[in-house]
């Protein structure tokens, strides 16, 4: 018996890979993007298929697509928060090398 009969793999998919970006966003910089991409095109693909094939899973496919919506914001925050530090570092070695 398969768990996922006549939902659509691809919006479940979505919905991992959002899940993840959310999870891992202060771990992995560097690998969120890649999940976010993932998870929005999969999700859209996913939308495409329902549409045509008319399988269940649009709200799996819009909870993965906020999902990594939410990863993508997360990591929007943390690349602002990068830039401030350096800021905030580069004011202190001017005030050092001033004195």
């Amino acid at each position: 018996m398969n768990t996922f009969e006549g939902y659509n793999t691809r919006t479940i998919t979505s919905l991992i890979f959002g899940m993840l970006a959310i999870i891992f966003h202060h771990i992995l910089f560097v690998f969120i993007l890649p999940l976010i991409v993932i998870s929005i095109v999969f999700g859209i693909v996913g939308f495409v298929d329902i549409k045509k094939n008319g399988h269940y899973g649009v709200m799996l496919g819009i909870v993965g697509i906020l999902c990594s919506l939410v990863g993508l914001w997360f990591l929007v925050l943390e690349f602002i928060e990068m830039i401030n530090s350096v800021k905030e570092l580069e004011k202190v070695q001017r005030v050092l090398e001033g004195s």
